[in-house]
Parts: structure tokens; sequence; C-alpha cells
């Protein structure tokens, strides 16, 4: 047998055996680099999701409270024109991101515009708007209430809820809660 053969199949299979380690190791999540993990199956989506599904979720109802509060320093007489939750894919409805408009009766063709993220307003904004508005009700049904409404409606149980929002109808002069679900969209009256 000759001696560099030998010594090229040693190092082949030190190679192969270095190699099924470094595999083991990043599969399992204990390979470090700089003493951080180079890989961790499984943990970052995890923590990503259960953040958005549990902190700092609002109710619509209390995202329209905390909007009309920085809106009255605007114009006291403001009044609500709608609400969306702007993220999609709570199966709750309740949302960590909201966009308010509210219109003024005395600031004709101007809204102002009101972003809460994670519970707290992030952003407020006077706005070119032309849109209607109503006083806002705050004896409606809660949003919690709108969407056990919308699951008693049939082939809306395992819907998917998209969007929510809140819509003024000012041929009924009522409020009603809107949902964009995967199967339709859905308006829920909201005055009880």
């Amino acid at each position: 047998m000759n001696w560099n053969n030998f010594i090229s199949k040693q190092k082949i299979y030190i190679i192969i055996a270095l190699v099924i380690i470094i595999i083991l190791l990043a599969v399992f999540g204990t390979l470090k680099f700089f003493n951080k993990p180079v890989f961790q199956i499984n943990q970052l989506p995890k923590l990503i999701v259960q953040e958005s599904q549990e902190i700092n979720l609002m109710e619509g109802k209390s995202a329209i409270e905390l909007g009309l509060e920085a809106t009255r320093q605007w114009h006291p007489d403001a009044e609500l024109s709608y609400v969306l939750s702007a993220d999609a894919g709570q199966l709750t409805g309740r949302s960590n991101n909201w966009q308010l408009i509210y219109i003024s009766p005395s600031n004709k063709e101007k809204g102002f515009k009101v972003i809460i993220t994670d519970a707290k307003i992030s952003a407020t904004q006077e706005i070119s708007y032309v849109g209607s508005a109503a006083e806002f009700n705050p004896n409606i049904i809660s949003q919690t209430e709108a969407l056990s409404r919308l699951r008693a409606m049939p082939g809306m149980a395992s819907a998917k809820i998209l969007k929510t929002g809140m819509i003024y109808d000012t041929a009924t002069k009522s409020w009603f809660w809107g949902f964009e679900t995967d199967k339709a969209t859905v308006t829920v009256k909201a005055e009880k």
C-alpha cells in the first residue's frame, strides 16, 4: 500500500467526519460564531408570531377612543370618518396597527389621520380629505361581539380575518363593523 494514498484517504475521512459534525451542530443550534448562535430552528419565527398575536393588540373601539383624544386637539368638533386595521392575518380581529381618519365640519376638505402602533399614537397628520363622518357612539358593541356575530354566520366560523374596520352608513345613519376575510367582506351593525 502506498503511503500517500493512505494519507489521502485519512484526510478524506477526517474531512467527511468534520462536515458531518458541523452539520449536526448547525442543525441542533449549538454552533456559535463570536458567541452568537449561527442557526436556531424555529426560535425566531415563534417569537415574532407570539409578539404580533399577544402584545399590544387593540380592539378597534379602544383605537377610536385613543385617536379621538389626539383629534380633539386638532379640532374640538372632529368626528370619526373611518377606521381600518393596517395589518392582516389576525384571527381575533384585534390589531396592533390602526389607521383612523377624523373630519371636522368647521374645517372643510381636511381630515386628521391618526396612526396607532403597539397601542400608542405613532403619527398624526392633517390631510386633504372629503368624506362623511358622524359622532362616534360609545355605546356600540365591542369588536369582539361583532366578531362573534360574524362567526355565527353560515360559512364564516373559520374565516381568516384580513382587515377590520368601522364605517358609517349615511343612508341608515348607523355605524358598522366591517371584516374583510379570506371568504367575503362582511359588515355587522355596531350599534346596540
